[in-house]
């Protein structure tokens, strides 16, 4: 059988070739496979030197043109990314090859990794409960993205959150779980600056309503929007809509939501 040490290797890539041989070892490839491995290695390097490209200039964009390169030429096989990629993490291993870009991080994903390190350092909560409290606030944030990839919070007001219970209420049916996490980011923002008013309050408080149905309550049932409503006071006195319709709409849901999990 072929001893990969002595494949024959030319161009940019041919001092790094005993070393790639030793790493194959040792992450348990077969003699046959790491035989494969070299061969697809002097392939790569020799085209890499008829390019005029260094190991430096090797980025995850080159190596696909050099698999293109490879189908056109009639091999047959090794010729995914996937045949490639033990070689490439050697060579990034060993500082020769570039690390594939790393994507910006999206304006949401930066502004809840700040929430998260909040609740952690200021309100002493466990990294796991943050999780879930960025999890809950990860489409209100996400529907306030702009093109421009800022986010659009200074202007936040009152009827946007009730906007957002609302459309949770209709998706699901109740809003009690993203409640407390939405009060909370709400508070975050405002305590960070990002936000000049209070909002929190625009956020219903969910207590025990009292024995009302569900159905009654979505059917529009008169008495069962006003015993469920009462269970969120503040919700009543911070949103203001078409006389109070919103606050009628959510309030019974949101109450109802307390009844569904607490029996």
């Amino acid at each position: 059988m072929e001893n990969p040490s002595r494949v024959r290797m030319s161009g940019p890539l041919a001092r790094y070739g005993s070393g790639s041989v030793e790493e194959l070892f040792r992450l348990g490839y077969t003699r046959q496979s790491t035989v494969r491995q070299v061969h697809l290695m002097a392939h790569l390097s020799r085209w890499l030197a008829s390019e005029g490209i260094q190991v430096a200039g090797l980025t995850p964009t080159v190596a696909d043109a050099f698999l293109t390169a490879r189908r056109a030429a009639g091999y047959a096989g090794w010729l995914s990314s996937r045949a490639l990629s033990p070689l490439l993490t050697y060579l990034r291993m060993v500082v020769a090859a570039p690390l594939p870009a790393v994507a910006a991080a999206s304006p949401t994903a930066e502004m809840l990794t700040r929430y998260r390190s909040y609740l952690i350092s200021e309100r002493g909560l466990q990294p796991s409960s943050t999780r879930v409290y960025a999890g809950r606030v990860r489409p209100f944030l996400q529907q306030r993205e702009r093109p421009d990839g800022q986010l659009r919070l200074a202007e936040l007001a009152a009827r946007d959150v009730s906007d957002f219970l609302l459309t949770i209420v209709r998706q699901r049916g109740s809003a009690k779980s993203d409640v407390t996490a939405l009060r909370s980011v709400l508070g975050f923002l405002h305590v960070q600056g990002i936000i000049a008013k209070p909002l929190a309050s625009a956020v219903p408080s969910v207590g025990r309503p009292q024995k009302a149905s569900y159905g009654s309550a979505r059917r529009g049932h008169p008495g069962a929007a006003v015993r469920l409503g009462a269970a969120t006071p503040q919700f009543h006195g911070s949103v203001q809509t078409s006389p109070g319709r919103r606050a009628r709409l959510i309030g019974p849901v949101v109450g109802q939501s307390a009844f569904d999990l607490s029996n």
